[in-house]
């Protein structure tokens, strides 16, 4: 029964529409004119069976398999090709009756493999398809390019054919497997030998260093019993010494205390002392202090008394200087000039006068001393009235000259008032005029601001708009400079990759040269590493690593002859060696089985995942027997578990193996993601967040585009507008001047106006004010009159009390004087007070006329306070000299108990120098006997430390109290040093000898013992490995031997059949002649080679170069027929190989492929008509106008039995 049933087509080649063609029969013909697409009916089976060579496909990429369109016809976007296989038989293994094999490919590059509609691995796939004998060395497609390699290859290559044929190939990939670890335990037995070799000098030199250790060890021990009694020894000696010292220090300490603490009581009873005096110096510094101040407070309250009259008399009047007019005051400054010189001339005069009289009131008080307490009352109230009465006369003097000036400012006032009110009337005329330039000027300013406005309010829109567009583009500005640093990272990084791919970065020398030979076309059949093959989850990267190690850059092979191939380019190249897989020699064993278990994750086969099918003996190989565990602890309980052959490892990297052993730890530079998995990982995965990035990238860029033209628009009409809008704002500015000019010119009018109406008001009121001023002052005049003349009557009486109080002639010379004195005083003060008066007047008529107005109301309330402060200061002088004078008689008593305090200090003192005197003696001393015990405690110190190093121990810190001799304070470390009050003879040169003899054998290592019992038990383990070596050497090289005879007995088999089967096809293709197939050695090879010797009819035995193109093919055909018909395949398609035939031939071979029709399904692109005849079932290809190949269907077993074609 037919194994293949139908094939489906679409897009594939020229075949653009679905079609499905079906193979009911044995023999199926497919015929049509070159250029139909016949032979793309054998390339679509092909290529749906996983080939990946688009050259034997005739292609070079896998977008030439698509439909590439036509004028009529457009391109085709995906290819597919389904096969469908009746499995009813079990055929093939799965558990299917029927199974659908797709592949599909799109022109971005992706490709799927589909079995029975679910998408599988191409090497899954590959798995299924060379259990089934469908593999890609199973010949399945025979054209004539593949019968003329069959004759074309050497000998040597020729045996490929017959070991697919007999099925050796996993007894040579057992066999290569078997090699390779022969090869390694002879290199691990070479090491370990080396190793061994490396380790005997070393053990021999380290029991000579354990022997001097062990003497040395001896000698100390010896030299540390001698030593303790020699330290015993110089230890009580030491203790002694240092008690002694503490005991003369503490003597010295505690008479340097009582020295001390009389110096003390001397410092205490001298503090006290101190203190009263300062207390008392305290009290009469106060009472000076407080003597001066009442003194000091009088002069100054009476000099501010005086000050304060001089000043209020001043304030007076500025005052009514401050109501006169500026005008006149301009006029009266030229005459107070002059006055001022006068009163100067007249002040000097007096001054002198009075200075004469001051003289003689001097010499007349020393005689009236004694009796000026009596009379200081008739004094002050004579004193008093006199000043009183010159106040008032000063008052008076003040009065009469103020109503003088008043006169006069009423007249100029008169005069300026006539003349303002004609100002007035002409600037009020100036006023309307100017307000009516102003109006117009301002309506057409408010026309212009509008046309502005408007302007600004369509800037304003246009501006929105733009500072939108403007965030816009920023906006997509950083987005799209967010997008484009990761995509230049992951960009660089994925080029990276590929370089590191494409250089074989990490991988050893021999794989790399062989992936690059791949590349360069020199090799074929070899897809790549394990690592790059198989996709490994990044949680299991480190565990899957571990456990393969070496192994991940195994190089996968299709075949072994791809394999083979390799090995040999590499001998040639000496580029390194490499580690193959060949996919149709691999022989894994079963996979583990895992109980369930907390922390089992699976088997390590399973976990992982690849897309071609046909890896699965490899990935089963490697993996199978590997078993991924959380932790140890888990990998412990699995261990337990387990039986056989088998690794655990954990997801941190820690191998278990089956016999015991535990790997495990952590590189000190071991980074993640710095694995070959998880590079490669990385690498495919890396195109599509690429492709991502640079999609969002492009949108991103034309909006960033868009905005940016938008913005550039609006930017344009902004511009114009902004034009307008500069024109408009010119005209607004030139309106504003124009507006702003009159204005101004209104305003200085108003102002002038304003100015001449407050002139006139205020020379109005200032002719009130001084027509109220003459009044008040004229009243005033009167009343200070009346005053001088009571004031002068209070002095005359107060004169005739004095005149009747004893010492009448001292009295009324000191009277008579001081009278002289005081009308001279007060022509004087007259003089004064009228000169700074003048001064006064003149430096007002100088201040800012402005400002007259505010100074008057400030200049009523100073007047106001200084009256009240004259009062005060009045009162405070009389209580401040009564103060004065009873604090002055209560300091002669404090200073003279201050006398007899500092006496009494000064015998303190004197005490004080002769106890510190003591006292620095008694410091010294106590200073050397310190200096010696630190001296002897530090000997004792240098000791200990001695001791310590010595005798190897920890001394603890010294007691305190040292009054008998103590042992070594070595507690639980040591035993006690014995107390040694004298030396044994001859300790020391003993000493000096063993100490001797230990430094003739330093230096030593401390550490021989444990290194060498550590390298003994290295040395044993070593030798024993090496005899377990060689036992797997022995029964390895058994095994090869073994597999050798059972490939040697499978190969004869077959070839005899082959070469048996192979004359006899010989003899009926040709009808007659005869052929062979000869084994010969080879000196390249240790297989032998395949010759063929043919003989057509009539003619003489030749090779195969002298043969003609039909009797290649003949010879060709007649080979690959006997290798069907020992090793028959499921279906096989012949493209043309009858291309050479003539029609004699083609009978022949007609009748040959009915035989093997009966096994083997065959499918036969022909042009022969002979060839024909044989088919069941026909198939024509035509090519249309359109471009695509078009079918027709014809069953010969539907016809007529009569029919012939």
């Amino acid at each position: 029964m037919p194994k293949l049933k139908e094939l489906t087509v679409q897009g594939f080649k020229s075949f653009a529409e679905a079609l499905t063609l079906t193979f009911p029969t044995g023999i199926t013909a497919i015929v049509g004119p070159n250029g139909s697409g016949k032979s793309n009916v054998a390339d679509a089976v092909r290529w749906v069976l996983g080939e990946q060579r688009m050259r034997s496909l005739r292609g070079r990429t896998g977008e030439d398999m698509i439909f590439a369109g036509s004028k009529k016809r457009a391109r085709a976007g995906m290819a597919r090709v389904a096969l469908t296989f009746d499995n009813s038989d079990g055929w093939l293994p799965l558990d299917f009756a029927e199974v659908i094999i797709e592949r599909r490919t799109y022109r971005d590059g992706k490709t799927d493999y589909l079995l029975n509609g679910s998408r599988v691995r191409l090497m899954d796939l590959r798995d299924v398809l060379d259990r089934a004998g469908l593999g890609r060395d199973a010949y399945l497609t025979v054209g004539q390019g593949l019968v003329d390699q069959v004759l074309s290859l050497r000998p040597t290559e020729r045996t490929a054919l017959f070991e697919q044929a007999a099925g050796i190939a996993p007894y040579r990939t057992r066999r290569e497997e078997a090699l390779r670890r022969l090869e390694d335990t002879q290199h691990n037995l070479e090491r370990v030998r080396d190793i061994v070799g490396e380790i005997e000098p070393r053990l021999r030199r380290l029991e000579r260093e354990v022997a001097r250790v062990e003497q040395h060890a001896q000698l100390s021990a010896e030299l540390k019993s001698l030593l303790r009694v020699w330290y015993g020894y110089r230890w009580g000696q030491a203790l002694q010494r240092v008690e002694n010292a503490r005991q003369r220090a503490h003597y010295r300490a505690e008479r340097v205390a009582r020295q001390q603490e009389a110096v003390e009581g001397v410092l205490s009873r001298a503090a006290g002392l101190r203190a009263q005096m300062t207390s008392l110096r305290a009290q009469l510094a106060e009472l000076h202090r407080e003597n001066s101040a009442r003194h000091a407070e009088a002069e100054a309250l009476q000099r501010e008394l005086a000050v304060t009259q001089e000043r209020r008399r001043s304030l007076q009047e500025q005052h009514a200087e401050a109501q006169a007019n500026l005008a006149p005051l301009y006029a009266a400054q030229e005459d107070a000039t002059q006055e001022l010189a006068q009163l100067e001339a007249a002040q000097q005069e007096a001054a002198r006068q009075l200075e004469a009289a001051q003289a003689t009131l001097r010499a007349v008080e020393v005689e009236y001393r004694q009796v000026e307490a009596q009379r200081h009352t008739l004094l002050s109230r004579q004193s008093a009235a006199q000043a009183q009465a010159l106040e008032h006369r000063h008052r008076l003097t003040d009065r009469q000259s103020r109503l003088e000036q008043l006169a006069e400012r009423a007249e100029q006032l008169r005069a300026r008032v006539e003349q303002l009110e004609g100002t007035l009337n002409a600037a009020q005329e100036r006023r309307r005029n100017q307000q009516a330039q102003v109006e117009e000027a301002r309506r057409a300013l408010e026309q212009l601001e509008s046309v502005a406005a408007d302007v600004q309010a369509e800037e304003e829109r246009l501006q929105a708009a733009l500072d939108a567009a403007r965030a816009e583009a920023e906006r997509l500005r950083r987005e799209l400079a967010q997008k484009q640093l990761p995509y230049q990272q992951l960009t660089a990084r994925l080029e990276a990759l590929e370089r590191l791919h494409a250089e074989g970065a990490g991988l050893y020398a021999g794989v790399r040269a062989v992936l690059q030979a791949v590349e360069r076309g020199q090799l074929r059949g070899l897809p790549g590493t394990f690592a790059a093959l198989v996709r490994v989850p990044s949680e299991l990267d480190k565990a899957i690593e571990t456990a393969l190690g070496g192994q991940l850059q195994d190089v996968i092979a299709a075949r072994w002859e791809d394999a083979r191939a390799a090995i040999e380019w590499l001998k040639q190249q000496r580029a390194g060696r490499a580690t193959f897989l060949p996919l149709d020699n691999l022989r894994p064993a079963a996979p583990l089985e895992l109980p369930a278990l907390q922390g089992v994750i699976g088997v390590a086969s399973a976990l992982v995942s690849y897309e071609d099918r046909a890896l699965e003996p490899a990935v089963r190989l490697l993996l199978g027997r590997v078993a991924v565990v959380a932790d140890l602890d888990a990998a412990r309980a699995l261990y337990q578990r387990l039986r056989g052959s088998y690794q655990i490892v954990t997801l941190q990297g820690e191998i278990l193996r089956s016999g015991g052993s535990l790997t495990g730890g952590q590189e000190r530079r071991e980074r993640e993601g710095d694995s070959l998995l998880a590079r490669e990982r990385e690498r495919r995965e890396l195109p599509e967040h690429v492709e991502s990035l640079e999609a969002e990238i492009k949108v991103l860029t034309a909006a960033l585009t868009r905005s940016e033209e938008q913005g550039r628009a609006l930017s344009q009409d902004l511009r114009a507008l902004s034009e307008r809008q500069r024109e408009a704002e010119r005209q607004r500015q030139n309106a504003n001047r124009i507006l702003e000019r009159a204005v101004r010119e209104l305003e200085q009018v108003i102002q002038e106006t304003d100015w001449q109406r407050r002139l006139l008001g205020e020379a109005g009121e200032e002719r009130e004010r001084l027509e109220a001023t003459r009044l008040r002052l004229e009243q005033e005049h009167q009343q200070i009159a009346a005053q001088l003349a009571e004031a002068e009557a209070v002095a005359a009486q107060a004169t005739a009390e004095l005149e009747a109080v004893s010492d009448e002639e001292a009295s009324r010379a000191v009277v008579e004087q001081r009278t002289q004195t005081a009308l001279v005083q007060q022509r004087y003060e007259n003089q004064r007070v009228l000169l700074a008066t003048r001064q006064r007047e003149w430096e007002r008529l100088c201040g800012q006329i402005g400002a007259q107005e505010q100074r008057v109301v400030a200049l009523n309330a100073e007047l106001e306070t200084l009256s009240q402060r004259v009062e005060t200061l009045r009162a405070g002088y009389e209580t401040a000299r009564v103060a004065a004078e009873g604090t002055a008689g209560q300091i002669p008593a404090l200073e003279q108990t201050l006398a007899g305090l500092e006496q009494q200090q000064e015998q303190l003192e004197e005490e004080e120098g002769r106890l510190r005197s003591a006292l620095r003696d008694a410091e010294q001393r106590y200073a050397e006997v310190e200096i010696e015990a630190r001296r002897r405690e530090d000997q004792l110190a240098t000791l200990r430390r001695e001791i310590e190093e010595a005798l190897e121990i920890v001394v603890a810190d010294l007691p305190e109290n040292l009054s008998a001799q103590h042992p070594l304070p070595l507690g639980d470390i040591a035993a006690s040093l014995p107390a040694v009050a004298e030396l044994p003879e001859g300790l020391e040169q003993q000493l000096r000898d063993l100490r001797t003899q230990i430094n003739r054998l330093e230096p030593i290592n401390t550490a021989a013992k444990a290194e060498y019992d550590e390298v003994a038990e290295r040395h044993g383990f070593l030798r024993e490995q090496a005899a377990d070596l060689e036992t797997a050497s022995a029964h390895l090289r058994k095994i090869i031997t073994e597999l050798d005879e059972l490939m040697q007995t499978a190969f004869d088999t077959t070839f005899q059949a082959i070469a048996t089967e192979f004359s006899r096809v010989f003899a009926l293709l040709f009808n007659g002649g005869t052929a062979q197939l000869v084994l010969e050695s080879s000196p390249e090879s240790d297989l032998p080679g395949v010759e063929i010797i043919a003989r057509p009819p009539g003619k003489r035995t030749s090779g195969l170069g002298m043969l003609s193109g039909g009797e290649r093919t003949l010879t060709a055909v007649a080979l690959l027929f006997a290798v069907m018909h020992v090793s028959p395949t499921p279906f096989c398609i012949l493209d043309e190989v009858d291309a050479m035939l003539d029609e004699a031939n083609v009978g022949r071979f007609r009748a040959m492929l009915r035989e093997l029709g009966r096994s083997t399904q065959f499918i036969i692109v022909t042009h022969n008509r002979g060839t024909v005849e044989v088919a069941d079932t026909i198939y024509g290809v035509s090519m249309g106008e359109d471009g695509v190949s078009q079918v027709l269907s014809l069953s010969l077993q539907d016809l007529p039995t009569s029919e012939e074609i």
